[in-house]
């Protein structure tokens, strides 16, 4: 048959098509239908001059300051710091793992000029951790300017952060710090990053939306004898839609890349931002997946030209030859597009005629795994799992968007023809009903697991940006399954009557509004996967109490406490003190030695300021490397012996380095059971909900599938009980986010002060001095409640938590069984008020 051809009398009229030829079977695939829109599209299809004129229009006139993801967490020094010692080097972490050869920092002078630092080091451990060497220091104001290219998602970041090297008798020097000369941008993205996005993942959706809206609903939606006018016609607009959809994925890969290099500055460096980072060699595989499939359109088209073909093979070969340093994603790639396209261009006798389809389904599911390989999951915690369910989402949304874009438009073409018949036109919809309803099944379950991996609590989903986007993108899919609704309602009991023609144009309207409405949604998404999710921007929580101990120094004890205990900056906080409290004598110097055995680094040093009644602190960045520390501490006093004692220190390390396996649970704030029993509970009820749908697709394995189904349903009731014997456990908040919850009321008073008598006083005193009726037979003597309680030395949860379970190197008991948690939090309140003043 000649390309563009008359189809033959018989299309169009049930039962009159004459049986096809071999060769007909092949070019079937992709057959054009001759009607003028049709042909329209497929001239918009095969030259998208606008759709590239239009992108590169867009994404230059939106070249501005660039979203990341790469979020600065923390540093050492603080922003804001006060230094009274000028840093070795500025420490930087980040909330994703960063591309060393596109990520730097710099120390800008008070005014404006660059200070000369050393290159910036990278962390083997730790991706998301650079250094700045810095030199000599004078005194005065600096800037901290740091520039990122994340490794996950490929998106640039920059910002800044003043710190102050104060003056040697700890004055502030005069003037103020310099600014960076581009201020940054809020949290959403700029227009040319959503358009960029938008093509991207509409050209997902039709990739892989369809072939098998093709394969699925309208291959299988055909009655025997009915003719193969619906499904010519389906071909022609799934073939053309891959086209488009794979040329929308090509233009999506490559703009982020420009504008990338053009916001760094670095167009120089195009090839290596398009080749050497790793979202741009996914985008690359995903590429090579895709013109594989268009590779098998192509030749499922004797007469199509070899010009297309040769550019086709040849953009392939030069995706493969940029993949040749990635080993395992080279041979990923390979793998997936060999098989594509020996299923789609094999001859095999059974189904040849479908081949194409499945080999297009085949190609593109695995292109749209790299979309979740560089999204939001891949750097949370448990990521493997976090990019499993977020690959989920995308498959069942791309079926159903894909396929909805596509409906209306078959039910048009259809129509027009007068083809559009009751038996041609209600299974069709019925079919695609049955394929939409499991994608937004799927969709509901993964989009739950998402949340709940993506949102640390409940306000930040109306308290952050990302929160709201997500919310107006609900807004939209609730009103496209709305309108979805009433049209399964409309084709239920779909039969040929009187007014069937106005039942299907009304149909025809409401399957358009609901594809436009997922047009909407799809730009939500476009807006959601580049806005930072909340778990990226809300820092680590302080889960553990600081490091508190006693020490015994000749005649002195000394209270040690270290808040919050972590690399980087700390609070160090002493208190000296008698056995019998006596004065301990005019002291004329407090110091604290600090040294990392493990490394060899050397002693560093720092003199504590008195604060009044024995207490002396000081604060600053002098704990550097997770692990074992030994603090020295030494006392000088007027006319007595020095004294020196040491105590050990174990610092935690980053909350990143604590993440743990890629396959941990995603969610650390629910028992893993309970998202085992989610899982189960949702493949349990799939064989159940969708009967109908599996039984015309596979009679013989239904009571099999059923079967499993019921066993996946009472496992998943297993899993669930165990999970609700553990989530009290994980609703109890960690010792370092206690609060406290009962209010400090006259009556809590009076009642913390009658527990207080009657547990604490024996040895803490009327007053809480420490001198009760048993503190001569303690050693250490009890604590100076005097000293303890004042504001800003211990929280009301390690005061708790040491009420609790007593104090450690110290004889105190521990009131946890003897007293309820409300009598404790009374005991807290009373203890506050023994602080004269307080």
């Amino acid at each position: 048959m000649r390309i563009g051809s008359d189809p033959g009398p018989g299309h169009g009229r049930p039962g009159a098509a004459p049986a096809p030829t071999a060769t007909e079977e092949r070019v079937r695939l992709i057959r054009p239908y001759p009607d003028a829109r049709v042909k329209a599209l497929g001239r918009t299809a095969v030259r998208p001059g606008w759709l590239l004129a239009l992108a590169l229009a867009v994404g230059l006139a939106g070249v501005g300051r660039a979203h990341a993801h790469a979020l600065l967490l923390r540093s050492s020094p603080e922003a804001d710091a006060e230094l009274t010692q000028p840093p070795a080097a500025i420490d930087l972490w980040f909330s994703e793992p960063l591309e060393p050869g596109f990520s730097r920092a710099r120390l800008i002078g008070p005014a404006g000029q660059a200070i000369a630092a050393g290159p910036v080091r990278f962390d083997p451990a730790d991706p998301a951790h650079m250094t700045l060497p810095l030199g000599a220091l004078e005194p005065g104001l600096y800037t901290v300017a740091w520039e990122t290219l994340s490794q996950v998602d490929g998106h640039p970041s920059q910002g800044s952060f003043p710190i102050t090297v104060l003056n040697p008798d700890g004055s502030r020097p005069t003037g103020a710090a310099a600014t960076p000369g581009e201020a940054g941008r809020g949290e959403l993205p700029t227009l040319a990053e959503t358009a960029a996005r938008w093509l991207s993942l509409m050209g997902a959706a039709l990739c892989l939306g369809a072939p098998l809206f093709q394969r699925v609903v309208v291959i299988g939606a055909r009655r025997p004898g009915a003719g193969d006018a619906v499904e010519t016609r389906g071909a022609e607009l799934a073939g053309r839609a891959f086209w488009l959809g794979g040329l929308a994925i090509i233009v999506g890969a490559w703009l982020p890349v420009g504008l990338t290099a053009i916001r760094l500055g670095e167009l120089a460096r195009l090839p290596e931002l398009a080749t050497g980072t790793r979202p741009a060699v996914l985008a690359l595989a995903r590429q090579a997946l895709v013109v594989s499939g268009l590779l098998v359109l192509l030749t499922s088209r004797p007469r199509a030209g070899r010009g297309p073909l040769i550019l086709a093979v040849a953009y392939l070969t030069g995706l493969i030859v940029a993949l040749r340093g990635e080993v395992l994603l080279l041979a990923f790639t390979l793998g997936f597009s060999g098989l594509g396209l020996a299923w789609g261009l094999g001859r095999g006798a059974f189904g040849a005629r479908h081949r194409g389809w499945e080999a297009l389904i085949l190609l593109a599911a695995p292109a749209l795994f790299s979309f979740s390989a560089s999204s939001h999951a891949a750097a949370a915690p448990g990521s493997a799992w976090a990019i499993l369910g977020d690959y989920l989402h995308l498959l069942a949304a791309s079926a159903w968007v894909g396929g909805l874009l596509l409906l209306p438009w078959l039910m048009w073409l259809t129509r027009r023809t007068r083809a559009g018949s009751a038996p041609q036109l209600g299974p069709l919809v019925r079919r695609f009903s049955h394929l939409a309803g499991f994608a937004v099944f799927l969709l509901a379950f993964t989009g739950l697991f998402n949340s709940l991996v993506e949102f640390p609590d409940l306000e930040s989903v109306v308290n952050t940006t990302y929160g709201r986007v997500l919310l107006i993108k609900l807004a939209l899919t609730a009103a496209a399954l709305g309108l979805a609704c009433l049209n399964n309602r409309l084709v239920r009991g779909w039969a040929p009557q009187d007014g069937e023609a106005d039942r299907a144009r009304t149909l025809n309207r409401r399957a358009a509004v609901e594809a436009a409405l997922t047009l909407g949604v799809m730009i939500s998404v476009a807006v959601l996967v580049q806005t930072p999710a909340p778990r990226a921007v809300t820092p680590p929580s302080q889960t553990t109490l600081p490091f508190n101990t006693i020490a015994r120094a000749d005649d002195l004890y000394i209270h040690v406490q270290v808040t919050p205990n972590q690399v980087g900056r700390n609070r160090f906080w002493l208190y000296l003190y008698h056995e019998t409290g006596a004065p301990i004598g005019e002291v004329q110097l407090v110091r604290l030695l600090f040294d990392y055995p493990a490394a060899g680094l050397g002693q560093s040093s720092a003199d504590l300021r008195p604060l009044g009644g024995g207490a002396y602190d000081v604060e600053g960045a002098y704990l550097t490397q997770a692990g074992l520390w030994d603090l020295s501490i030494y006392v000088r006093r007027r006319g007595l012996d020095d004294a020196l004692t040491q105590v050990r220190l174990e610092v935690p390390p980053p909350a990143r380095l604590a993440a743990g396996s890629p396959w941990q649970a995603p969610v650390p704030t629910l028992p893993a059971t309970l998202l085992i029993a989610l899982g189960l509970a949702a493949a349990g009820l799939i064989p159940l909900a969708w009967r109908r749908p599996l039984e015309a697709l596979a009679p013989r394995l239904l009571p099999g599938l059923q079967v499993t189904g019921a066993v996946m349903l009472l496992a998943a009731f297993v899993f669930l009980v165990l999970a609700l014997a553990a989530l009290p456990a994980y609703l109890q908040p960690a010792p370092g986010e206690l609060k406290n919850p009962v209010p400090a009321t006259a009556e809590s008073l009076a009642q913390g002060e009658a527990l207080y008598q009657e547990n604490c006083l024996p040895c803490h005193g009327v007053r809480g001095l420490g001198d009760g009726p048993l503190a001569p037979t303690l050693r250490p003597p009890p604590a100076n409640l005097q000293v303890h309680m004042v504001p800003g030395v211990h929280s009301d949860a390690q005061v708790f938590t040491w009420i609790t379970d007593g104090f450690p190197t110290a004889r105190m008991p521990a009131f946890g069984e003897a007293l309820s948690e409300t009598e404790r939090w009374h005991i807290v309140n009373f203890i506050r008020t023994l602080t004269p003043g307080n």
